[in-house]
């Protein structure tokens, strides 16, 4: 079984890089 802390740093890193992937393509000059 997993360590649920490891699980929670991959799932929020994940989150992270997507969340910054967005506003990336958000805010970014026609």
């Amino acid at each position: 079984m997993e360590d649920p802390a490891v699980a929670h740093g991959r799932g929020f890193s994940a989150s992270l890089s997507f969340s910054l992937s967005f506003s990336v393509t958000l805010f970014q000059p026609p």
